[in-house]
């Protein structure tokens, strides 16, 4: 999905999305589902049956888009993830490059 399509999924939802503000709510939150839960989840959202993971699910995607230079704990799992693949495959410097630091 595009981005415009998971904001425009967001709105159907009932879930008032801005982008700006967005970019500001990520910048006092180190995990796009703790951001989800605090500002999305407590919205009079309207998510049937599975749709309704679909928010913090889009939250760690828009927030890969639009803030990639801020690393979330989200971010982190899955280059360590990546990590752990690297090395089962025997890649250990690609394995070990995903294990460093984000942003060095």
């Amino acid at each position: 999905m595009s981005t415009s399509e998971i904001i425009e999924k967001l709105q159907s939802m009932n879930i008032d999305f801005k982008i700006e503000r967005f970019k500001k709510q990520a910048q006092h939150h180190i995990s796009a589902i703790q951001l989800a839960e605090d500002h999305y989840y407590t919205q009079d959202f309207h998510a049937p049956g599975p749709d309704e993971d679909f928010i913090w699910l889009a939250m760690i995607e828009l927030w890969n888009r639009i803030t990639p230079e801020k690393h979330n704990v989200e971010m982190i799992d899955d280059l360590m993830q990546e990590g752990y693949e690297d090395i089962d495959k025997q890649n250990y410097g690609e394995g070990l490059e995903k294990w460093e630091k984000p942003g060095t």
